[in-house]
């Protein structure tokens, strides 16, 4: 008897996850790399963070009138 909610295919589609071995080995890694990992996701969210206040700033000053008339905004001519 087949449990509600699933197709005999999705049955089949299961079934190696359920035989899979339980004793399979997990790598630690080591600590040089899990800091390799820390700086990069810094490095990602200090981007996005930079993204996110240059689009409010931006939001910002449209609000208030002030329209960036060049080619490309964050350029050094968009910062004078």
């Amino acid at each position: 008897m087949l449990p509600p909610g699933r197709t005999p295919s999705e049955h089949v589609a299961i079934a190696p996850v359920h035989l899979a071995p339980l004793d399979s080995q997990v790598r630690v890694r080591p600590v040089m790399d899990e800091a390799v990992r820390d700086v990069c996701r810094a490095r990602t969210d200090a981007t996005d963070d930079l993204t996110r206040a240059k689009q409010r700033l931006n939001a910002f000053l449209l609000r208030n009138g002030f329209n960036y008339t060049g080619k490309s905004k964050w350029t050094t001519a968009h910062m004078r």
